[in-house]
């Protein structure tokens, strides 16, 4: 198994402290939380590129990996071993709880299956080797065994040795001098001339881009696989899903030597084959940033000084999608770009390192050093307004935090349905090459930079004023205009029963204002879902002695209806005995009370038109439930008719703004 950088939470490097940088909230030396990607960031002249380029030359002494695989493993191989316990003997099973370290023994293997053997004999019972072996692997499971092998991969690794590449500032595709790299020359002089390791150091400045693609295209089978990986990489973040070919081309002409034997060539779709310097800067520069992370198979730790130059927002995010399809790396990278900070709220894979400089009273200066640093301190340092930001292009109004987190699974799934589409036998080859196309353009907008959700909380819809006319002289309203110029508003089906609510929203949106067809957005989760989520739950819930949920023999569409929600839908299918420990005046999935009070008077109270009770732990439970793939890495489910309908009309609408 391959070590993956990506798993690195730590790093020591021991002449950081040398050269006045002081480490917040770390050990001695070390730079605590670290990730795949990190941004280090912070004001000029704070010494951002002096601490990676300090990383750069010193020596990494050592580095934690993935803290939580010991754990991990521990566990998998306690239930493991409770689970086949009549096989194993009772001191095997305590040595490892005793010591969690033990399961990474290379004698293990042998042990156990020395214990089963030894088993099956005092029990007067020959054992085959297939019996023995049948036993074990009951023991050793697939995911415990990678478990085990990725651990020993780090132990066995020599993080001293550890390769590492810096793309300096000075970059670029057009060749100045075809035999001489003077933006190389140019960095080791300015950096590296005093360490006099500039003839050993991997510094890329795109002046080999030529030499490399011909090493990778004429190289291994893996070596081209990378090449070919690359090229997809382009097509679905920069050509709308168009076949990308990288040519390292070579003129034929033998009168002399062409002026195009060291450039790049690229095809994209159908259009002809040109030079790569005839390509935007944009693109570019992120050809420059990203090819050799692909190429390099060798796990290797990337600096590079900021990323952002000649790089919109929309190509810096399609930056970190290249850096994590290469989970054998690990980046370092200056800026201070404020998109690179919006990223880090996104996910858990970037981390925010912070630079400052400090002044002492005796006038020394050091540089203050902080991973997972503040963002909003960070952004007030940088100066950073909000009208500074760019806004998305367009907005998706919603009822609440559940619809937007159940519709961003249902679009991220209609395009892995679009893209399988487009390799059907079913489709005419037309029709394939329009879904692949399609699926390569969706695959390029991205939640808060083309399109954002915005939650308006039901009945508060009221309080936005949705036509350009409106005066706000003349109206409490706010201009929802002024938040996001192209709005699509999704409203649940009970809208219709709110006075002129919705003849208003069709006059000021048209075609852009969306009614849902069933009471709620979670009666359009497909019935397998909710039937999987509201099982586990029915285990959770308290007070269950003398009700009887009864879920598995549902009609079809049973949760396709306009007035009731699945809550209401889900407690009809509960029934109470006289022994219920369930109080009266609660339901199990319905939000609200069996009974109710009209004066002094108790009436029963109907589950008819009634929401889900467990809203977000539903939602929880459901989207973990969709988000989860088969042993083929596929989804195990598909999207209704009617979802599929809904989604396509998003997507559009993006599209349009975009």
């Amino acid at each position: 198994m391959k070590l993956e950088l990506k798993n690195v939470v730590s790093v020591s490097v021991p002449e950081l402290s040398q050269r006045n940088f002081m480490l917040l909230e770390s050990r001695p030396h070390s730079i605590e939380r670290t990730r795949q990607i990190n941004a280090v960031i912070g004001a000029n002249s704070s010494g951002k590129s002096r601490f990676i380029r300090t990383i750069l030359l010193s020596e990494i002494n050592h580095f934690d990996y993935n803290l939580g695989l010991i754990q991990r493993a521990s566990k998998e191989l306690n239930n493991a071993i409770n689970n086949s316990s009549e096989f194993v003997p009772q001191h095997l099973i305590d040595l490892f709880k005793n010591n969690s370290h033990r399961l990474f023994d290379s004698n293990l293997n042998l042990e156990i299956s020395t214990a089963i053997r030894d088993y099956f004999k005092s029990i007067s019972k020959g054992a085959s080797d297939f019996d023995v072996d049948n036993v074990r692997k009951k023991i050793f499971s697939k995911n415990l065994i990678d478990l085990m092998n990725e651990y020993r991969s780090s132990l066995d690794f020599n993080i001293q040795s550890i390769r590492k590449e810096y793309i300096p500032i000075l970059r670029g595709l057009r060749t100045l001098m075809p035999a001489k790299d003077v933006y190389r020359e140019r960095t080791v002089n300015d950096y590296f001339s005093e360490k006099n390791s500039g003839t050993t150091l991997n510094i890329f400045t795109g002046h080999t881009l030529y030499e490399d693609m011909v090493y990778s295209l004429l190289g291994t089978e893996e070596e081209q696989e990378s090449v070919k990986k690359y090229q997809d990489y382009l097509s679905t973040y920069f050509f709308e899903g168009q076949r990308v070919n990288i040519i390292p081309r070579k003129d034929r002409n033998g009168k002399k030597a062409s002026a195009e034997n060291n450039v790049v060539h690229i095809k994209i779709g159908d259009e002809p084959q040109r030079p790569i310097y005839e390509l935007g800067d944009g693109i570019q520069a992120m050809v420059t940033l990203t090819v050799r992370p692909f190429l390099e198979k060798e796990p290797t730790i990337f600096f590079i000084e900021e990323p952002e130059q000649n790089l919109h927002a929309g190509m810096q995010r399609a930056l970190i999608e290249a850096f994590r399809a290469c989970p054998q790396h690990m980046f370092f990278f200056t800026t201070q770009s404020n998109h690179f900070v919006d990223l880090t709220l996104e996910s858990d894979d970037i981390n925010l390192i912070s630079v400052k400089k400090e002044v002492d009273s005796e006038g020394k200066v050091k540089s203050i050093v902080q991973s997972q640093a503040n963002n909003s301190e960070i952004l007030q340092e940088l100066g950073v307004l909000a009208s500074s930001v760019l806004l998305a292009n367009c907005s998706i109004w919603v009822e609440g935090v559940t619809d937007k987190r159940y519709l961003q699974v249902y679009l991220e799934k209609y395009l892995d349905e679009l893209e399988a589409s487009s390799n059907s036998d079913k489709l005419t080859e037309e029709q394939r090459a329009t879904a692949k196309k399609r699926a390569g353009k969706l695959r390029t907008y991205s939640e808060n930079l083309h399109y954002v959700f915005v939650e308006y909380q039901g009945s508060n819809i009221t309080h936005w004023a949705f036509t350009d006319e409106a005066d706000p002289e003349e109206t409490s309203k706010t201009p929802a205009a002024k938040l996001s110029k192209d709005i699509l508003l999704l409203a649940d089906a009970d809208i219709d029963s709110k006075g002129s609510r919705v003849e208003d929203l069709q006059n000021a949106l048209g075609e852009r204002f969306e009614i849902l067809e069933w009471k709620e957005i979670e009666n359009y989760i497909p019935q397998d879902i909710i039937v999987e989520a509201a099982k586990k739950h029915w285990e959770s819930f308290q007070h269950t002695q003398g009700s009887d949920f009864d879920i598995e023999s549902l009609p079809d569409n049973y949760f396709e209806d306009s007035e009731i929600g699945i809550g209401g839908l889900l407690e009809n299918r509960v029934s109470r005995s006289e022994t219920s420990t369930k109080a009266e005046a609660s339901y199990f999935f319905r939000d609200g009370a069996p009974t109710k009070k009209v004066g002094k008077e108790v009436q029963h109270s109907p589950s008819s038109g009634s929401t889900i009770r467990i809203k977000v732990p539903f939602c929880d439970t459901a989207v973990a439930i969709m988000k989860s793939k088969d042993e083929d890495n596929k989804y195990k489910w598909q999207l209704t008719p009617e979802l599929n309908k809904l989604c396509n009309k998003i997507w559009s609408f993006i599209e349009q703004c975009n």
